[in-house]
């Protein structure tokens, strides 16, 4: 069985999280900002939009090295894990109609995979307070991967697991660099659109095979 976009049949969805399934690129905006701030440090738009796409080992081992720190990457990650882990347990939504079309798509036969850089605990638990744990055949994190979403990696895996060649899959993803990798290795994209990366909207459209608003759109 498959699902349809637009004319398109599809056999998997490939889900980023942060971004595309839930609205929570916000909170690690503010994660970030307070982590810095704790240390004296001032966020600057450079540094948040190299640690937003990196695996979160890479984005710590960065934060030590651009700002001199003498925490560990271990360290370092444990804070940002206990920072985020309420603000995704209470308040991370899910996108506007994201739950609705999981279904559809479960309903439908589609395989569907997660494919995000969040480490597992965080993506666990904003699935399950949004009740869309169940519609997942397979997940794919960041401890899987070596490499920022620059490269398709992440994609590549998640097929792999579902079975399924990179052509008989949709990604959706809201982040310039995921797009552009995702094409590169194969794989129709749906674009959706979040506030934090309004500035590559345009790239975005003309990267991406779709682009929507929210998930209301189905």
């Amino acid at each position: 069985m498959s699902g349809l976009l637009g004319n398109a049949a599809f056999q998997g969805a490939i889900f980023d999280q942060d971004g595309t399934l839930v609205d929570s690129m916000g909170v690690w905006r503010r994660i970030d900002e307070i982590f810095l701030k704790r240390r004296g440090i001032i966020m600057d738009e450079i540094y948040h939009q190299t640690v937003k796409t990196a695996p979160y080992a890479v984005a710590a081992q960065y934060t030590i090295a651009r700002y001199g720190l003498t925490e560990t990457a271990e360290e370092i990650m444990c804070e940002w894990d206990a920072m985020a882990l309420e603000q995704y347990q209470k308040h991370v939504p899910c996108k506007k109609g994201a739950a609705a079309y999981l279904k559809k798509l479960k309903e439908q036969g589609v395989k569907i995979a997660l494919a995000t850089l969040s480490p597992w605990p965080l993506s666990e638990a904003v699935l399950k307070a949004n009740g869309i744990y169940e519609y997942f055949d397979v997940f794919t994190d960041v401890s899987q991967v070596s490499r920022s979403k620059e490269e398709p990696d992440l994609y590549l895996l998640a097929a792999e697991k579902l079975g399924l060649a990179p052509k008989d899959c949709v990604v959706f993803e809201d982040v310039l660099p995921g797009i552009r990798s995702a094409k590169r290795a194969g794989f129709r994209v749906c674009a959706v659109r979040d506030h934090t990366s309004h500035e590559e909207a345009v790239q975005i459209r003309q990267t991406a095979d779709w682009y929507i608003e929210d998930f209301t759109s189905f």
